[in-house]
């Protein structure tokens, strides 16, 4: 439903998410579902409050000035995740909430702010870029431009486990579109650079990349090669992910989204690989499954099981998502 202009969940949906996400990860006592309820009630009663003061302040800026005040010109976002784990411990994976104002029609500013595990909140990103026309170049502290890690699962897919490059520190990212359909990244920061290409061909879609002292190792290279195809409400999805004697990874999925009473839905299959480890332990192979239902607007509920050859990390999880 909706309050002063802005989404508010019913408490019924949120009920639902939760108790059905503890229905299938495990059995957990009706303290530990109301707590997880009132906890997720919460923080969407404080994004409600923050989206009906932005709305606020739209209306009085559109009395009193022009169409180009700086409330037009700022955007806010962000997720909330909530992770049910098997047995039914739950817990606050997420809360970050994004902002980027457009200072300039070729300057823009974006900042990302995470909440820590100890209730702190810190800059997780920050990012000033700038379009010359030639090339987008960004002053930042996101990471370079490597690795796609698409996934419809809950966990993070093994590729982004050794290709993952979102360490602190700043640098520069240029982007290049070559023609209409190309888009060339390139990045440099004191301990690293990395170059990348991107084509979308319709419903295709494929990109490489290759990085010096991969965030795995800070001694190694990377290579790597993502591609999508849609046909219909089908999406195929592969990576791969190889460093230079670390280890190197693969992943599979397709997914199928489909509608169910009027709500989105879909389900996904995925095949997760990590060979070539240099300890031997550390290889694994992965059978995935995950079904998701948009069960009010922005907020979402996901199901994983995960099959694995080391059978210690064979579990049911869930997630429940509010994005806004």
């Amino acid at each position: 439903m909706m309050k002063n202009g802005v989404l508010l969940m019913k408490r019924g949906t949120l009920s639902l998410a939760v108790a059905t996400a503890i229905a299938v990860s495990g059995n957990a006592s009706a303290g530990q579902a109301e707590e997880m309820e009132k906890t997720l009630q919460a923080l969407q009663e404080q994004v409600v409050a923050m989206q009906a003061e932005i709305v606020k302040m739209k209306a009085e800026q559109g009395q009193t000035s022009s169409a180009a005040d700086w409330t037009n010109k700022v955007s806010i976002g962000g997720a909330v995740e909530f992770l049910i784990a098997e047995g039914g411990a739950g817990s606050l994976d997420k809360v970050e909430l994004e902002i980027t104002a457009q200072a300039t029609d070729a300057t823009s500013a974006y900042v990302k702010l995470k909440k820590q595990s100890d209730d702190s909140v810190n800059v997780d990103e920050a990012s000033v870029t700038h379009d010359f026309g030639v090339a987008a170049v960004s002053a930042t502290t996101g990471g370079h431009p490597f690795g796609d890690f698409s996934s419809s699962m809950v966990s993070d897919p093994m590729t982004k486990d050794i290709g993952d490059t979102d360490a602190a520190g700043a640098r520069l990212i240029a982007e290049v579109p070559v023609g209409e359909n190309v888009t060339v990244s390139l990045s440099l920061d004191d301990d690293a650079s990395s170059i990348a290409a991107t084509a979308e061909l319709g419903d295709f879609g494929v990109t490489v990349g290759h990085i010096t002292d991969v965030e795995v190792d800070a001694t190694k290279d990377a290579n790597h090669i993502s591609a999508s195809y849609a046909i219909g409400d089908i999406t195929l999805y592969a990576e791969q992910v190889d460093t230079d004697g670390v280890a190197d990874a693969s992943n599979l999925e397709v997914a199928y989204a489909f509608t169910i009473a009027g709500h989105d839905a879909g389900i996904a299959l995925g095949r997760q690989e990590r060979t070539n480890s240099a300890t031997a332990a550390n290889n694994e192979k992965r059978n995935m499954f995950a079904a998701t239902v948009n069960l009010d607007e922005g907020l979402d509920l996901t199901i994983e099981k995960m099959d694995s050859d080391n059978n210690a990390n064979d579990a049911w999880q869930a997630q429940i998502a509010y994005g806004f």
